[in-house]
């Protein structure tokens, strides 16, 4: 674990208008979250399918400090004028972090992808080492990997949250194309997964962040 930082991830479906909810999601939800003095990094997304009500909240935590208790609640409820308790209708998941990356690139991240996986039984020390090698190499030939977060709920399970800024970078990493494009390259040490993939409406970088290419 790197330095108690955490990986929060919030789902849930939208309780206002999509286009209300994204306009606040992207001008003053990511903006306050990011202003939040433990916060590191943080995304707000959407499913791209049209109809689709799902919408992310990915943060990373941790320099030292407590990370508030809800701390997505309050700012979706102000700015969304909707008084019902977020955390009721939400899917709400906290990873402790082993693996993380920020990289600088000329153009901002478009694509959240959300990996949930299952490791076979005592794989996951060896499955995270080739995570990391295998992001690191990634990053070094592909400008399109932004940010890699790897949190772990021991023994057996972990989430990936990564952002892209395009398909063809997925599709150069992953092995996949839009056709198949929940294919992962590190398969061998997995039992079971699920990917999931948001178009980015909001980023903020916050106080405690790591310089990028830290890891």
């Amino acid at each position: 674990m790197l330095e108690d930082a955490i990986l929060r991830v919030v789902t849930f479906e939208a309780q206002v208008p999509e286009p209300v909810l994204d306009a606040a999601l992207r001008n003053e939800i990511i903006p306050e979250l990011s202003q939040m003095p433990e916060i590191r990094h943080c995304f707000a997304a959407r499913r791209g399918l049209a109809g689709d009500e799902l919408r992310v909240i990915a943060s990373v935590w941790g320099s030292g400090g407590p990370v508030p208790e809800s701390p997505e609640a309050q700012p979706v409820g102000r700015a969304t004028r909707d008084v019902r308790p977020l955390l009721e209708h939400a899917l709400v998941e906290v990873f402790p972090i082993e693996v993380q990356a920020r990289f600088a690139r000329p153009e901002e991240a478009r694509i959240l992808r959300v990996f949930r996986g299952h490791v076979v039984a005592r794989e996951m020390d060896a499955y995270l080492v080739e995570a990391r090698s295998g992001m690191l190499a990634d990053a070094s030939i592909n400008s399109g990997l932004t940010a890699f977060y790897l949190g772990t709920r021991r023994p057996d399970d972990f989430m990936t949250v990564s952002a892209w800024t395009s398909w063809s970078a997925i599709e150069q990493a992953t092995g996949g194309d839009v056709r198949r494009p929940f294919v992962t390259r590190n398969s061998a040490r997995l039992a079971s997964h699920e990917v999931v993939h948001f178009e980015i409406v909001g980023e903020g970088v916050g106080p405690a962040a790591t310089d990028p290419e830290d890891s």
